[in-house]
């Protein structure tokens, strides 16, 4: 059974939001922003915070002190009081986060996992089995810990992803003129002119043109795709030889 289950949408406006959903129910929505109003304008540097240290100090503290406790346990009876000394060490290391979860969980009148495995943790230790305790802390930890790592990492992609989007566009307008502005000013079924060697500045369709496009900060793919009339074609792609017409879908 899946302890953590993690949904990322990502929605684009000249700058990007993050909405993240989890099994637990708690829902962190991206802002909405009203009809008519000018989106946001993108953060030069919005690089995701640092990498979990402390997630990871304290999965390892909790293994660490888990694995003395174990030995002390198995060593003759006098170390019994160093071994639950341990033990509690362990289970603050490794239940400090599940306890603030579940106690906020608890504050809304809901049950989540974190809350089952604290109370688990608990009864094994009321009952004696300390390391069944902390087996079960641990892997909770550490599964957070790897989850974390995982959100981060999913972050930097990407935001690393966004800053290939072009800020300015070629818009070629109704008399066949073309402009330079701003892509946060296009509007959706605007034609933009996507020249050779240029990224490709919005999400849309060519209209007129051929060319080849290198999706390889999408697919990871090295083999460019040729692309024609009617052809879907992504913002932050790099356009090949041929000059195109591009009608923004989105």
């Amino acid at each position: 059974e899946l302890l953590f289950s993690r949904v990322i949408q990502v929605r684009f406006s000249g700058s990007f939001e993050i909405s993240m959903s989890s099994n637990s129910g708690i829902q962190t929505p991206a802002p909405n922003h009203p009809q008519g109003d000018a989106a946001p304008k993108p953060q030069e540097s919005s690089m995701p915070a640092s990498p979990p240290i402390h997630e990871a100090i304290a999965t390892a503290v909790c293994l660490v002190f888990g694995i003395v406790a174990a030995i002390l346990f198995h060593m003759s009876a006098d170390w019994n009081s160093l071994a639950i000394v341990m033990s509690c060490g362990a289970f603050l290391a490794g239940g400090h986060r599940p306890v603030l979860n579940a106690i906020e969980s608890l504050k809304e009148w809901r049950l989540n996992v974190d809350v089952l495995m604290i109370l688990a943790a608990v009864g094994a230790a009321a009952i004696g089995d300390w390391t069944e305790g902390i087996v079960l802390l641990f892997l909770f930890s550490l599964s957070g810990t790897l989850e974390a790592y995982a959100m981060y990492h999913t972050t930097r992609s990407i935001e690393s992803l966004i800053q290939l989007r072009p800020r300015e566009a070629w818009l070629v307008t109704p008399d066949g003129k073309e402009r330079k502005l701003a892509v946060d000013e296009l509007k959706i079924d605007d034609i933009v002119r996507i020249k050779p060697g240029e990224r490709f500045s919005v999400d849309g369709v060519i209209t007129d043109g051929e060319t080849w496009a290198d999706e390889s900060t999408l697919t990871g793919e090295s083999e460019q795709i040729h692309k024609v009339i009617g052809s879907q074609v992504f913002s932050g792609t790099i356009n090949g030889n041929g000059s195109c017409l591009v009608r923004m879908t989105k």
